[in-house]
């Protein structure tokens, strides 16, 4: 199993990020660390937060088979999309 999560900006409560990670904690803080193999508009977004000394929060939406986590995560950005979140 493995599981999809959002990231959530603490200025606004908008979702901002769809991902897949056996370790959310974990990821969240390579999240806050390491912008090399970020998207740029995601790399912004984070650096900004860590000048106001924030972070993204993050919550786990799903919980999903290990062989299936591409379909639940394009479901979930389709999702947001939907509603009008910018991913």
């Amino acid at each position: 199993m493995t599981f999809i999560y959002i990231l959530i900006c603490p200025l606004d409560g908008l979702v901002k990020y769809v991902g897949k990670s056996n370790n959310p904690e974990k990821r969240l803080k390579d999240h806050c660390l390491d912008f090399r193999c970020m998207d740029l508009n995601k790399a912004m977004w984070i650096r900004e937060l860590k000048a106001l000394k924030l972070k993204p929060r993050l919550e786990v939406i799903d919980t999903v088979s290990a062989d299936d986590w591409k379909y639940w995560e394009d479901y979930w950005c389709k999702f947001f999309k939907g509603y009008g979140y910018e991913l």
